[in-house]
């Protein structure tokens, strides 16, 4: 894990006015097998991008469900977020509101694009 996704909370994030992405990605329990590869790109982006926008990962499974009973049922998080899969990433602008989402797989390159729309408005 790299420390840095764990430092903000979404609920943080919203106050401080700033954009952000959330990630909610599931590598050890993923179902989709994209889980593992947007949460080391979401890292990478990270690393470039640390200080402009913040960076959140949320596991989107409840865990205890997963590791004692080997079912995945959604946390209460992901329900929030009314999530029907995984993974999910999320671009949040300034205000608040998602400006770029995307469903499974993403790059770099079009993360990297959705950040610069949001901190360019």
């Amino acid at each position: 894990p790299v420390p840095g996704l764990y430092e903000l909370t979404i609920e943080e994030a919203l106050s401080l006015e700033t954009p952000f992405v959330v990630a909610f990605s599931a590598p050890g329990y993923c179902s989709s097998r994209l889980c593992g590869p947007v949460t080391d790109m979401i890292a990478q982006v990270y690393q470039q991008h640390k200080g402009v926008v913040g960076f959140i990962h949320v596991e989107p499974w409840d865990l205890e469900l997963a590791r004692g009973e080997g079912r995945l049922a959604f946390n209460d998080v992901s329900k929030e977020w009314k999530l029907p899969s995984e993974p999910w990433v999320f671009v949040v602008d300034t205000r608040g509101r998602v400006a770029v989402r995307f469903e499974g797989f993403v790059t770099a390159e079009e993360l990297e694009s959705a950040i610069g729309v949001v901190i360019s408005n």
